[in-house]
C-alpha cells in the first residue's frame, strides 16, 4: 500500500489521497484532480486502492472445518446466511485466508457495489477494493478509531473493524469487550482530542 493512492467517498463525493498524504482530500469531482490521478496511475506510478464505505460493509471471520474448505468457493454466502438479515442474493462476498482454517469475508449489497463501480468508472485501474476500517494502522493488542465528521471508523482485529455513528461508538465498543476482545492500548484520530477521548 505505500504506492497507492486511496479513493474514499467523503459526504458523498470522490476524493482521492496520495500514498502518505497528511493533505486534505483531492477532490474527483475537479478536473484537474482527477486528470493528476490518471496520469500518475497510467505511468504506474501510483496504483489505486477503493476504500469501501464500512457503515456498508460487514466484517466476519469464520473458523472452517477442512471438508467446509474445500467447497467453501460456492457454500460461502449459504453458511453466513443465518447472521444476515438481507437475501443471500443480494449480497457480494469476498474472502481472503487468514489462516489454514480460518477465513475473513467482506459482505455488502450488490446494489451498493454497482453505484461505487458506476463512480468510480471515470477512474481506470481500480481494481483493489478494501473495506474502509482494514485501512487503518492496526497492531496486535491495539484498537485504532478515527472520528470524522458523522462517522466512527474502528479497526479492532487484523480482519476486524466497522464503522459507525459516534452515538454508537460506546456500546459497539463495550460490545468487544463483552466478546474478550480488550485492548492493551486505544488509537485515537479526530479533531478535538479531549472531547474524542471522552
Amino acid at each position: 500500500m505505500h504506492n497507492s493512492a486511496v479513493i474514499r467517498l467523503v459526504n458523498g463525493r470522490l476524493a482521492w489521497y496520495a500514498p502518505g498524504a497528511s493533505d486534505e482530500p483531492r477532490w474527483l469531482d475537479d478536473a484537474r484532480a482527477r486528470d493528476d490521478l490518471v496520469a500518475a496511475v497510467a505511468q504506474q506510478r501510483l496504483a489505486t486502492c477503493f476504500a469501501v464505505p464500512g457503515a456498508d460493509v460487514r466484517l466476519v471471520q469464520l473458523q472452517l472445518s477442512a471438508e467446509e474448505k474445500k467447497h467453501i468457493g460456492k457454500s460461502l454466502p449459504f453458511m453466513l446466511e443465518e447472521r444476515v438479515a438481507a437475501d443471500i442474493d443480494q449480497l457480494h462476498f469476498a474472502s481472503a485466508p487468514i489462516d489454514r482454517l480460518e477465513l475473513a469475508v467482506a459482505l455488502c449489497s450488490t446494489h451498493r457495489m454497482q453505484e461505487w463501480q458506476a463512480l468510480l468508472a471515470a477512474i481506470p485501474g481500480v481494481r483493489l477494493w478494501l473495506p474502509e476500517p482494514l485501512l487503518l494502522p492496526w497492531r496486535s493488542g491495539e484498537w485504532c478509531i478515527v472520528l470524522e465528521g458523522d462517522d466512527a471508523i474502528v479497526r479492532y482485529d487484523r480482519c476486524g473493524g466497522f464503522t459507525v455513528e459516534p452515538v454508537l461508538l460506546p456500546p459497539m465498543l463495550e460490545a468487544l469487550l463483552a466478546a474478550g476482545a480488550e485492548p492493551g492500548a486505544g488509537i485515537f484520530y479526530g479533531q478535538d482530542q479531549a472531547r474524542d477521548v471522552a
